[in-house]
C-alpha cells in the first residue's frame, strides 16, 4: 500500500518537477472498507431503522478534502492538490464528484451557481480515479451496481490525497515495522490500468474513460438528497440524475454535463421546517339570557 501510495504521488509531483518542496509534499493515504448496500440489509432487521443503518454503511457523505485538524482549529479550507481513488475490488456504489469547492459552495461570487459536471464512477478492481482535491465528492449508495462476486460482501478502497508544499495536521509516518508486514497488491497496476482512469482535475485532467451525458430539465428521473452539514450550517447537497441504462457499455464511468443552471446539483441551506398552524380558539359560549 505505501509503494502504491507513493506511485500515486510521484505521477503528478514528477510533472509538477521542481516547482514542490519535497520536505513538505506527499501522500496522505488510508483504506476504506463499506459494506456493499444490500448484504448490509440483509444482515439487520426487516424493520426502518435497519434498512437506514444499512444505507447509512454504504454511503459517504458528501464532503471536501481538507487538512481536518487545521479546519477545525481556524475554520479554514486548505485542500490537497490532488484527490485519488484506487479501486480493490468491484461493484457496489460509486464514487460521486461534483465540480464545485468550497468557494463555489461556501462563498464566492459563484457560491450556489450548481455544479456543471458530475462524475460517477463505479468500482472496477485495480481502476484509479483523481480529481481536483478541492472538488465535493462522496459515495451514493442509491446509484451502485451489482458485484461480479456474489461472494463479495465490501466494497474495499484506497483513498491517497496528495499533498504540495503543505503537511495536513495530525499525519504521521506509517510505522516501519508495520510496513514491513504488508503484502504486495500485484493486482493493481496504474499503467496498466490507464484506459479505465477518471481524471476530474481542473487543470490537466483527460476527462474519463466512459460516456458522456447532456441532462437537460426533461431528463431528470430522480433528485437524490444528502445532508451536508461539515460547515457549521445545515445544507443539502441535490443532485438531479437522469435514467442511467443498465450496461454502460463496458465502461465504468458517467459523465453528466448540466449546461441548463435550472437542473444541476447544487448544495443548498436547508431551511427550517415550517411551523404548524396555530390551533384556532374556541369560540366563546354565549352568555346566558
Amino acid at each position: 500500500l505505501e509503494r502504491l501510495a507513493q506511485q500515486i504521488f510521484r505521477r503528478p509531483a514528477g510533472a509538477a518537477g521542481a516547482a514542490i518542496n519535497e520536505e513538505r509534499s506527499g501522500a496522505e493515504w488510508w483504506v476504506q472498507l463499506r459494506r456493499l448496500r444490500e448484504d448490509a440489509a440483509a444482515a439487520g432487521s426487516d424493520d426502518a431503522d435497519a434498512e437506514e443503518e444499512a444505507n447509512a454503511t454504504a454511503t459517504m457523505a458528501p464532503h471536501f478534502d481538507k487538512d481536518e485538524l487545521l479546519h477545525s482549529h481556524t475554520g479554514l479550507y486548505v485542500h490537497p492538490q490532488v484527490s485519488t481513488v484506487t479501486y480493490l475490488s468491484s461493484g457496489g456504489a460509486p464514487t460521486v464528484i461534483l465540480d464545485q469547492t468550497s468557494r463555489d459552495v461556501l462563498g464566492g461570487p459563484a457560491a450556489g451557481a450548481g455544479a456543471a459536471k458530475l462524475y460517477l464512477s463505479w468500482p472496477r478492481r485495480g481502476k484509479h480515479a483523481c480529481f481536483d482535491g478541492r472538488y465535493l465528492h462522496g459515495v451514493v449508495h442509491a446509484l451502485q451496481r451489482e458485484a461480479p462476486d456474489a461472494a463479495q460482501r465490501w466494497r474495499v478502497t484506497l483513498l491517497v490525497n496528495v499533498w504540495f508544499d503543505h503537511k495536513p495536521g495530525g499525519v504521521q509516518r506509517f510505522p516501519a515495522a508495520l510496513a514491513g508486514k504488508m503484502a504486495a497488491l500485484p493486482m493493481v497496476n496504474l499503467d496498466e490500468g490507464a484506459a479505465a482512469e477518471v481524471d476530474a482535475r481542473h487543470e490537466g485532467g483527460g476527462g474519463a474513460a466512459g460516456f458522456e451525458q447532456d441532462v437537460a430539465p426533461g431528463d431528470v428521473a430522480r433528485t437524490l438528497e444528502f445532508p451536508f452539514s461539515r460547515t457549521g450550517v445545515v445544507h443539502v447537497v441535490r443532485l438531479p440524475v437522469p435514467g442511467l441504462p443498465a450496461d454502460l457499455g463496458g465502461a465504468s464511468c458517467r459523465i453528466l454535463s448540466y449546461a441548463d443552471a435550472a437542473v444541476r446539483p447544487c448544495v443548498a441551506e436547508k431551511g427550517a421546517e415550517p411551523e404548524p398552524e396555530p390551533e384556532p380558539e374556541p369560540e366563546p359560549e354565549p352568555e346566558p339570557e
